[in-house]
């Protein structure tokens, strides 16, 4: 086992959802070298695991941490529609701070979106500080553990 996040949208997104989604995905992807809460002395990097920018399109948000194997672990991987169960292994790298706001973002435009983790809240509050300096909101996070 690792530290993992899980997901269920049995349903998928509205149109309307996935391009509010995309929208705030692509910002906050976008503002990670200028904010870096998990390294503070250098910009942290997402990519599609070959070097390449994340893929953030109509079908799926995909990334995984940039910077070689130190920095990567499991391909962060959400799809426009429906999935039943999914799930994201980050062992705590420092991209899941990436990963954890693309599932806050996703949350705030589909509360009812299923989302739980290994972590507890004090392990995503820089991810909801992020989603609040970037984004002008902040995510609820009641679905997490106290502890």
């Amino acid at each position: 086992m690792g530290y993992t996040h899980y997901w269920e949208n049995p349903d998928g997104f509205t149109t309307e959802e996935w391009n509010g989604i995309i929208e705030d995905v692509n910002k906050l992807l976008s503002s990670l070298p200028s904010y870096n809460p998990v390294n503070r002395d250098g910009p942290l990097v997402v990519d599609d695991r070959n070097g390449g920018p994340p893929v953030v399109n109509r079908e799926e948000i995909r990334f995984n941490g940039g910077g070689g194997v130190e920095l990567s672990h499991e391909t962060f991987h959400l799809k426009s529609s429906r999935v039943e169960f999914d799930f994201c292994k980050t062992a705590r790298k420092p991209y899941d701070i990436a990963v954890q706001g693309v599932l806050l973002i996703a949350k705030h435009w589909k509360p009812e979106l299923y989302v739980s983790s290994d972590g507890n809240r004090n392990e995503w509050e820089f991810a909801r500080e992020l989603v609040e300096k970037v984004l002008g909101y902040s995510p609820d996070l009641t679905f997490l553990r106290e502890d």
